[in-house]
């Protein structure tokens, strides 16, 4: 760090002096601001020397000093600046000790183990990939399943997990999301027929279908109701039926 000109009490004419009888170096402020700068604190030190120039503006000293301190202050950043800002030489440079470097150690790696030995390193290295492609692609698919499952999109959910089989043929959770796609796909299929065979009153089909879906999921959808509405339907016309058999044959004795 520079020095920085303090002045000489000696040669300055009275009319710089702080106050009557008190010099410049003994002033608390002057000293706090000569800390700093032995530090190489500039801004501290700027600070405590425009308090002093405030308090006394009539001190051409003092603000000489301050321009001194700044003009230092000023200087020292930019060279800071310059010294953080890299050089496009320095990176290019970097770059080609580096592309070196990956060089040599493929020569020794040659020379050490041997051609052979360094295709079969390649080729571990490509089946390591491999499997960790595979492995995201498969948990992605997995979630994506399980996705379209929630949702009651039964068939995407097959065409999911189909996938993860294809990647993965033995993957057990693949297996159990695809059977499960596969029955809600059944489910919904049988239930839409027994809802289309009880709006047309085919009340046997409807029970047969029914009873398929109670013997799969029991708890699917509102299948029990459905059922006991069905074999009450199956009842009345079965009440209705006698009804008409006996009013045919006229015997109102029952």
């Amino acid at each position: 760090m520079g020095q920085i000109n303090r002045g000489n009490s000696a040669d300055r004419p009275s009319g710089d002096a702080l106050d009557v009888g008190v010099e410049l170096e003994g002033h608390p402020l002057y000293q706090q601001a000569l800390t700093h700068l032995q530090r190489g604190e500039w801004q501290e030190a700027i600070a405590r020397l425009s308090q002093l120039s405030d308090q006394h503006p009539e001190n051409r000293q003092v603000k000489d000093l301050l321009d001194e301190v700044r003009l230092k202050a000023s200087l020292d950043e930019g060279t800071r600046v310059e010294a953080k800002r890299p050089s496009p030489l320095s990176n290019r440079w970097i770059r080609v000790l580096l592309l070196a470097n990956l060089i040599v150690i493929l020569i020794n790696l040659i020379l050490h183990f041997g051609r052979d030995e360094l295709l079969a390193y390649q080729r571990q290295w490509q089946l390591y990939v491999e499997n960790r492609r595979r492995q995201t692609a498969v948990a992605r698919l997995l979630q994506e399943g399980q996705r379209h499952l929630a949702a009651g999109d039964y068939e995407s959910a097959a065409r999911s997990f189909e996938e993860v089989l294809a990647l993965w043929p033995d993957h057990r959770e693949a297996r159990e999301g695809l059977s499960e796609a596969e029955k809600m796909t059944t489910l919904a299929s049988l239930y839409e027929q027994a809802m289309a065979m009880v709006e047309e009153g085919h009340w046997e089909e409807a029970l047969e279908r029914l009873g398929r879906i109670a013997e799969m999921e029991p708890s699917y959808k509102d299948v029990a109701q459905q059922m006991a509405f069905v074999r009450r339907q199956i009842e009345l016309a079965d009440l209705f039926r006698q009804a008409e058999q006996l009013y045919q044959a006229s015997d109102w004795q029952g």
